[in-house]
């Protein structure tokens, strides 16, 4: 949808002010660097550029452990991400899945997607909670397990 790129842009400057790594800091990187997929180059360059601690991808078979380990860096699946970031700040993350919850409800993605999400969503939470995460996320918002209240 056209301008969808510049209002996700904005909101991503309003939420983090520093989240976008300028283009003359990773441009200078990308000849010295190599991935499997040479179209990847830049988001390690950027990485690096910006002192990331990791690169968020579902493409984690582009972004070897081997390459990316000397700069620091390791590639994590945007689902364990998001698990890890429970033990950062659980409420917030509980409210930004519930307000995220709420945006596909309006119809932005198929049904299919949705249910698709929902059951590799479901499966890397049980995974997450027989570690000993222990919270109820049930894709209804609730916190119920551990007497929390819904964010």
């Amino acid at each position: 949808a056209p301008g969808t790129f510049a209002r996700r842009r904005d909101a991503m400057h309003a939420a983090i002010a520093d989240w976008e790594v300028p283009h003359e800091a990773w441009c200078r990187l990308v000849p010295c660097l190599q991935l499997p997929d040479a179209n990847d180059v830049h988001v390690l360059a950027a990485a690096i550029a910006g002192h990331a601690d990791c690169i968020v991808t579902s493409n984690l078979k582009d972004f070897p452990e081997q390459l990316l380990a000397p700069f620091g860096l390791q590639a994590i699946h945007p689902d364990e991400f998001l698990i890890a970031q429970l033990d950062l700040d659980e409420l917030t993350v509980l409210a930004a899945f519930k307000e995220q919850r709420r945006r596909l409800q309006r119809g932005d993605f198929t049904r299919r997607v949705r249910r698709r999400a929902r059951a590799q969503w479901l499966g890397r939470h049980r995974a997450a909670a027989a570690r000993g995460r222990g919270v109820d996320l049930n894709m209804r918002g609730t916190c119920k397990q551990r007497g929390l209240p819904s964010p």
